[in-house]
């Protein structure tokens, strides 16, 4: 499972986080909006590997 997480705003922390693959970003504001945000994506069944990346 990747998660990415893109930051809008440093402080306090907003913007979106989703998984790589599957469904819509979901928006936070806060550390604890995103420690939310995080525990929702991961507690998604998983569809499968994400494709592999290769870096460089």
């Amino acid at each position: 499972m990747e998660i990415r997480v893109y930051v809008d705003e440093r402080t306090p922390p907003a913007g979106q986080v989703r998984r790589v693959g599957a469904g819509e970003p979901i928006p936070f504001s806060g550390w604890l909006d995103l420690i939310r945000a995080l525990e929702r994506l991961i507690a998604e069944p998983d569809e499968g590997p994400a494709p592999h990346r290769v870096d460089g």
